[in-house]
């Protein structure tokens, strides 16, 4: 009989030392929106060669930095996708970048700041160095 009663006693001891449970929110991403239309895109990339010129070979990534998420997007639990469009020149640098798709604004400045530090191996277009446009989507994630 003792020990039914010691043994009753631990566990009631263990359930009053656990702390309360919250329901745990999902993370959802907070969803983009497009802020330029294709005629937009057309305008901006004019003079550009396009994946769909026939010849043409896409620039190459030599060096890619990754994104950092704000502490203004952090606090707000703020997280996804941004698509930047933008023009590698004949240099393999970033000549001019725009914001596609948006998540919330300073992720979006994050983006095209991280974007300007990329290095690419020009493209080609029948072996000749051109403007390229490329679409860039830059990923941001809570961890």
């Amino acid at each position: 009989m003792a020990s039914t009663v010691c043994l009753w006693a631990l566990v009631v001891v263990a359930t009053i030392q656990l702390p309360a449970q919250r329901p745990i929110e999902p993370l959802v991403p907070t969803p983009s929106q497009r802020v330029m239309s294709d005629e937009d895109v057309d305008e901006f990339a004019a003079g550009a060669v396009r994946i769909t010129t026939p010849g043409a070979v896409m620039p190459i990534i030599k060096k890619k930095v990754d994104p950092k998420i704000t502490i203004e997007a952090y606090k707000a639990r703020v997280f996804g996708r941004v698509i930047i469009a933008a023009v590698v020149g004949v240099d393999g640098r970033i000549e001019k970048s725009q914001v596609y798709e948006s998540v919330e604004r300073s992720l979006d400045n994050e983006s095209l700041k991280t974007l300007a530090k990329w290095r690419f191996v020009p493209a080609r277009l029948n072996g000749v160095p051109v403007r390229f446009l490329v679409m860039v989507q830059m990923e941001f994630l809570l961890r």
